[in-house]
């Protein structure tokens, strides 16, 4: 009895019809405000600030509508007002006409929506090269004291790395990926963007000497996960982080594709001294920076890597990159003594790992760029094109 008298109350104070006007009301606001936005390039937080507010607004809107009536003499608290008087019947029929004006209009901008407006632009084109193509972003840094961004955008790019070695998978540059996420801006304008209709993305959160990572495979057309899982270990875990990441990407999309990738995937180069890794990773993150002080301090963690592990490839092979681009930043040593030094740290890569196609890669630029030896770096290049057919930077060279 007591929610029936409750029930016939909100009812005589004309709260379910306020409720009812103004949610529809709402809906048509958050409309207009998904419509407009882009048009005006509004940030990402205005849909979401609109919407806090107009859950605020719905609550102090029923509060009002308990308090207060609408009459044809102006607005009167309900106590002043007796159950018979012939004002809250008027004030009634004007909340129906207002409810319902409201309620046609919604449900004529979305017939409008559902019929005539034009389908969303998939990232990519239709069919089986809309599928085969992937974005990874540079994983977020949740550790306590944000200090692992470094470890976070380095994880990021060796996942990068491998999925550029499985056939027939597009993957958008690392410049490209890491830049756009700079941009705050959604998932499907970053794939209408790149040209990719699948995203990985990530965390990292490292405390002493343990991990957590997680990651998750993002279809863009939908917004659903395709894939995701956490990691929890040691620091030593993280190749086998980065493999079985890599691996359950693989998975995910070949529900789609129906190909047997995921043997195509070579396992990550692996070292066993923690703070060598940790050193690779901070080179590799100023040497992306690409100003005469990153390089200065990238050449620097290298060379502590290469000490701490000197049978880790990529550290070698990072150093021989770093030390081919250079010259673009400032004079270091003649051509000829350059030219040596990045062959002697490439050929060791290459001595541990044959295919290391960034070692290669360095080689066949420094022959270009400081030997011109153009017979000698078509040679290393193709080489490295073979090994890493789809990584944008090192066709870019064989093409130059």
């Amino acid at each position: 009895m007591r929610l029936e008298k409750f029930l016939a109350e909100l009812s005589r104070r004309n709260v379910v019809r306020v409720a009812v006007g103004y949610l529809a009301a709402a809906w048509l606001i958050i409309q207009l405000v998904n419509e407009v936005g882009p048009i005006l390039d509004a940030p990402d937080w205005l849909a979401r600030l609109v919407l806090v507010l107009l859950a605020l607004g719905f609550v102090i809107t029923l509060i009002l509508s308990w308090i207060y009536e609408f009459t044809n003499q102006g607005i009167r608290t309900t106590s002043e007002m007796d159950r018979d008087s012939s004002l809250r019947s008027i004030g009634g029929r004007k909340l129906d006409f207002v409810v319902i004006g409201l309620l046609l209009l919604a449900l004529s901008y979305f017939i409008w929506e559902s019929r005539f407006s034009p389908n969303p632009v998939e990232p990519s084109p239709a069919g089986v090269e809309a599928i085969q193509s992937i974005a990874v972003l540079p994983f977020d840094d949740l550790s306590e004291k944000g200090d692992q961004a470094y470890f976070a955008e380095g994880m990021a790019e060796e996942l990068l790395n491998a999925l550029s070695r499985v056939p027939d998978l597009k993957v958008a540059g690392r410049s490209s990926s890491f830049g756009i996420r700079q941009r705050n801006i959604s998932l499907n304008e970053m794939a209408l963007e790149l040209g990719v209709t699948h995203v990985l993305q990530g965390s990292v959160r490292a405390s002493g000497t343990q991990l957590r990572v997680t990651a998750q495979l993002v279809n863009t057309g939908d917004g659903f996960q395709v894939w995701s899982k956490e990691f929890d270990g040691a620091m030593t875990d993280v190749f086998n982080f980065q493999d079985q990441i890599s691996a359950g990407v693989v998975a995910g999309l070949q529900l789609q594709l129906d190909q047997a990738a995921g043997d195509t995937l070579k396992p990550a180069a692996e070292t066993t001294n923690p703070e060598a890794y940790r050193e690779y990773l901070l080179g590799r993150y100023h040497l992306a920076r690409r100003t005469t002080e990153s390089l200065d301090a990238a050449l620097g963690h290298f060379r502590n890597a290469i000490s701490l592990d000197p049978e880790y490839a990529p550290s070698y092979a990072a150093l021989a990159t770093t030390l081919v681009i250079s010259p673009y930043y400032q004079p270091l040593v003649s051509s000829a003594q350059l030219a040596a030094e990045v062959n002697q740290a490439a050929g060791q890569a290459i001595a541990i790992d044959p295919e290391n196609s960034e070692a290669h890669a360095a080689i066949g630029y420094a022959s270009m760029t400081l030997q011109r030896d153009w017979e000698a770096a078509a040679s290393s290049l193709e080489i490295a094109v073979e090994l890493a057919p789809n990584v944008a930077n090192i066709a870019n060279l064989y093409g130059d």
